[in-house]
C-alpha cells in the first residue's frame, strides 16, 4: 500500500523543463536527447529538439532522467531555455497532436483504399477498351462503330483518371501535414 502511494506521488510531482531523458530499450540501445514524453495505454511518444517518435511501452527498459549542471549559462543556452519554456496560443497540447497525428494517417489508410478501388476500375475499363479495338474492321462504318462503342467507356475512364489524381493529391497534402506534425 504504501508503495502504491509513493508511486501516485511520484507521478504527481512537476517535470522540471530543464530535465532531459534518456530512453533504455529491450534490445540495449539508449535514446538520449528526449526532451520529454508523454505515456498512453501503448505507446510513449519521445519529444526531440527536432520532432517525435513513437514507441511502444513493451519496448522500453526505464527512462533515466538526466538533470543539467547548475553553473555558468551562456546567453544563448538562456535564450534556448526560454523558448523551450515560452508556449504560443497557437501550439497545440502534446496529446491533440498525437490524435490529429493518427487521424491523418487513418485517412490515408482509407484514401489508399479509395485509389486502389479506382485503380481496379481504371484498369477494368482500358481492358475494356482494349477488347474492343481488337475487333477486325474492313470498312470505314465499322471503325465508326466501334468508335461509338469505346466513346462512352473513354469518357468514365477520363473521370475515373481524374478522380484518381485528385485522391492521389489529397493524400499527399495529408502526408505532408502528417509530416510537418513530426517535425514539431
Amino acid at each position: 500500500m504504501i508503495q502504491i502511494v509513493l508511486l501516485i506521488l511520484i507521478l504527481l510531482l512537476p517535470i522540471p523543463t530543464e530535465a532531459a531523458y534518456k530512453i533504455h530499450l529491450q534490445d540495449g540501445s539508449v535514446i538520449s536527447g528526449v526532451r520529454f514524453y508523454e505515456k498512453n495505454e501503448s505507446n510513449v511518444a519521445l519529444y526531440f529538439k527536432d520532432g517525435l517518435m513513437l514507441v511502444p511501452k513493451k519496448d522500453i527498459i526505464k527512462i533515466e532522467e538526466i538533470e543539467f549542471v547548475e553553473g555558468y549559462v551562456f546567453q544563448e543556452q538562456e535564450q534556448a531555455t526560454q523558448e523551450i519554456v515560452t508556449i504560443t496560443p497557437s501550439e497545440e497540447p502534446v496529446s491533440d497532436q498525437i490524435a490529429k497525428m493518427e487521424a491523418l494517417r487513418s485517412e490515408v489508410e482509407a484514401l489508399n483504399e479509395e485509389i486502389r478501388q479506382v485503380t481496379l476500375e481504371e484498369a477494368r475499363l482500358v481492358t475494356a477498351i482494349n477488347e474492343i479495338n481488337t475487333k477486325p474492321t474492313w470498312n470505314r462504318y465499322q471503325v465508326l462503330a466501334i468508335e461509338q462503342e469505346v466513346r462512352p467507356y473513354s469518357e468514365e475512364l477520363r473521370a475515373v483518371q481524374q478522380k484518381k489524381i485528385e485522391l492521389l493529391e489529397k493524400k499527399g497534402s495529408l502526408e505532408t501535414e502528417i509530416n510537418q506534425l513530426t517535425q514539431r
